[in-house]
Protein backbone atom coordinates (compact mmCIF):
# COMPACT_ATOMS: atom_id res chain seq x y z
CA UNK A 1 0.00 0.00 0.00
CA UNK A 2 1.35 3.39 -0.93
CA UNK A 3 -1.53 5.64 0.10
CA UNK A 4 -4.91 5.84 1.73
CA UNK A 5 -7.74 8.33 1.21
CA UNK A 6 -10.83 8.59 3.37
CA UNK A 7 -13.93 9.32 1.34
CA UNK A 8 -17.56 9.88 2.39
CA UNK A 9 -18.51 6.44 1.00
CA UNK A 10 -15.49 4.59 2.50
CA UNK A 11 -11.78 4.44 1.81
CA UNK A 12 -9.58 4.23 -1.25
CA UNK A 13 -6.39 2.23 -0.76
CA UNK A 14 -3.68 3.21 -3.20
CA UNK A 15 -1.56 0.20 -4.14
CA UNK A 16 1.18 -0.50 -6.65
CA UNK A 17 -1.51 -2.35 -8.68
CA UNK A 18 -3.91 0.57 -8.64
CA UNK A 19 -6.60 1.90 -6.32
CA UNK A 20 -8.92 -0.33 -4.30
CA UNK A 21 -12.16 1.05 -2.88
CA UNK A 22 -13.83 -0.37 0.25
CA UNK A 23 -16.42 0.63 2.85
CA UNK A 24 -13.81 0.18 5.61
CA UNK A 25 -10.19 -0.83 6.07
CA UNK A 26 -8.63 -2.76 8.94
CA UNK A 27 -5.05 -1.83 9.75
CA UNK A 28 -3.09 -5.09 10.22
CA UNK A 29 0.31 -3.75 9.18
CA UNK A 30 2.29 -4.92 12.22
CA UNK A 31 5.44 -2.83 12.63
CA UNK A 32 4.15 -0.46 9.96
CA UNK A 33 0.70 0.09 11.52
CA UNK A 34 1.60 3.53 12.90
CA UNK A 35 2.67 4.62 9.40
CA UNK A 36 -0.59 3.36 7.87
CA UNK A 37 -2.51 5.28 10.53
CA UNK A 38 -0.64 8.46 9.56
CA UNK A 39 -1.41 7.79 5.86
CA UNK A 40 -5.10 7.87 6.75
CA UNK A 41 -4.74 11.35 8.18
CA UNK A 42 -5.53 10.15 11.68
CA UNK A 43 -3.36 11.01 14.65
CA UNK A 44 -2.41 8.41 17.20
CA UNK A 45 -0.63 8.76 20.51
CA UNK A 46 0.83 5.29 19.94
CA UNK A 47 4.12 4.87 18.12
CA UNK A 48 5.66 1.53 17.22
CA UNK A 49 9.17 1.14 18.65
CA UNK A 50 10.44 -2.23 17.44
CA UNK A 51 13.09 -4.17 19.25
CA UNK A 52 14.07 -7.77 19.18
CA UNK A 53 15.21 -9.95 22.01
CA UNK A 54 17.69 -12.66 22.73
CA UNK A 55 16.77 -15.61 24.95
CA UNK A 56 19.26 -17.64 26.94
CA UNK A 57 18.92 -20.99 28.64
CA UNK A 58 20.01 -21.55 32.24
CA UNK A 59 22.57 -24.28 32.78
CA UNK A 60 20.96 -27.40 34.26
CA UNK A 61 23.09 -27.14 37.42
CA UNK A 62 21.46 -23.72 38.05
CA UNK A 63 17.81 -24.79 37.69
CA UNK A 64 17.52 -24.97 41.48
CA UNK A 65 17.87 -21.16 41.64
CA UNK A 66 14.40 -20.76 40.08
CA UNK A 67 11.32 -22.42 41.52
CA UNK A 68 8.67 -20.17 39.99
CA UNK A 69 8.34 -17.70 37.12
CA UNK A 70 10.33 -14.52 37.77
CA UNK A 71 9.25 -11.16 36.37
CA UNK A 72 11.09 -7.85 36.68
CA UNK A 73 9.65 -4.90 38.60
CA UNK A 74 8.38 -2.53 35.89
CA UNK A 75 10.21 0.74 35.35
CA UNK A 76 7.81 3.42 34.04
CA UNK A 77 10.69 4.98 32.05
CA UNK A 78 11.40 1.73 30.20
CA UNK A 79 8.21 -0.38 30.38
CA UNK A 80 9.33 -2.75 27.62
CA UNK A 81 12.64 -3.71 29.20
CA UNK A 82 13.16 -6.53 31.65
CA UNK A 83 14.36 -10.10 31.83
CA UNK A 84 11.84 -12.84 32.57
CA UNK A 85 12.76 -16.29 33.81
CA UNK A 86 10.35 -18.90 32.47
CA UNK A 87 10.19 -22.65 33.09
CA UNK A 88 9.69 -24.40 29.76
CA UNK A 89 7.47 -27.44 29.25
CA UNK A 90 10.46 -29.82 29.24
CA UNK A 91 11.70 -28.44 32.60
CA UNK A 92 14.53 -26.22 31.39
CA UNK A 93 14.59 -22.49 32.18
CA UNK A 94 14.87 -19.64 29.70
CA UNK A 95 16.01 -16.15 30.60
CA UNK A 96 14.99 -13.35 28.31
CA UNK A 97 14.35 -11.32 26.51
CA UNK A 98 17.48 -9.18 26.47
CA UNK A 99 16.39 -6.30 24.21
CA UNK A 100 18.50 -5.11 21.33
CA UNK A 101 17.56 -2.49 18.78
CA UNK A 102 16.98 -3.88 15.27
CA UNK A 103 17.43 -2.19 11.95
CA UNK A 104 14.67 0.30 11.16
CA UNK A 105 11.54 -1.44 9.86
CA UNK A 106 11.91 0.07 6.38
CA UNK A 107 15.55 -0.97 6.10
CA UNK A 108 14.63 -4.50 7.17
CA UNK A 109 11.73 -4.67 4.69
CA UNK A 110 13.86 -3.42 1.80
CA UNK A 111 16.74 -5.77 2.62
CA UNK A 112 14.61 -8.86 2.00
Amino acid sequence: MIGLKQMPEGVVLETTRGPFQARAAVNCAGLHSDRITRMSGERSAARIVPFRGEYYQLKPDRYHLCRNLIYPVPDPNFPFLGVHFTRMIEGEWSAGRMPSWPLPARATASAT
